[in-house]
């Protein structure tokens, strides 16, 4: 049985005629692209471009119309910080008014249990008073040191005492600080790229002139 074997111009024309499929085939599948198209593009990608700037920009104005908020609240916390020292000088004020209604009234109990001759009544007084001044210094002495610092130590105490009770107040204080903070860097982290932006086209523009 003989084998049979393809003509070499077979083969050829075979070869031929696939590569002319395959050029008009990829012809069919590519078509290059128009200017037209490229133009689209480009539209597509500014309109893109644009969106995202108005978003960013709506989120600007958003945090900073927050920051104003901020502010406000802040602003408040200060005003309430000034009623709250007034509040201290008053308390401070009746305390010390206290102290010298208590001394009067010690003085008075002296005397009454005594009965000083008048002439004798302010010699007595200075002396008394002396003495409890002179008690007065030995506990502040013992205590701080100094009566000096005895007095700071008492009016440090008040003034705890006072901002426990509005502690909110300081704490919200405290807190709107943070939130002001980070507020002002995530703002300056989106301008950021902005101004960057700005500077080179002020660049360009110089350039050009």
């Amino acid at each position: 049985m003989k084998n049979s074997k393809i003509p070499t111009w077979v083969i050829v024309l075979i070869v031929i005629f696939f590569i002319i499929a395959l050029i008009v085939t990829a012809g069919k599948f590519y078509t290059p692209e128009s200017q037209e198209d490229k133009e689209q593009e480009k539209r597509k990608k500014e309109e893109q471009e644009k969106i995202k700037q108005m978003e960013k920009d709506r989120a600007i104005k958003a945090l900073r119309d927050e920051l104003q908020r901020i502010d406000g609240s802040i602003q408040r916390c200060k005003i309430e910080f000034e009623k709250i020292k007034i509040q201290e000088r008053k308390v401070l004020f009746y305390s010390r008014l206290g102290v010298g209604i208590i001394l009067v009234s010690l003085d008075c109990v002296y005397f009454s249990i005594f009965k000083f001759q008048p002439k004798e009544m302010l010699g007595e007084v200075l002396k008394f008073n002396s003495a409890l001044l002179a008690v007065y210094s030995f506990f502040a002495f013992i205590s701080h040191g100094t009566p000096a610092k005895f007095a700071s130590y008492l009016k440090s105490k008040i003034r705890m005492v006072l901002r426990w009770y509005h502690r909110s107040t300081y704490s919200e204080y405290d807190l709107f600080l943070v939130n002001k903070q980070l507020t002002e860097e995530i703002i300056e982290a989106l301008e950021r790229p902005l101004k960057a932006e700005m500077k080179t086209e002020n660049k360009t523009s110089i350039v050009n002139n």
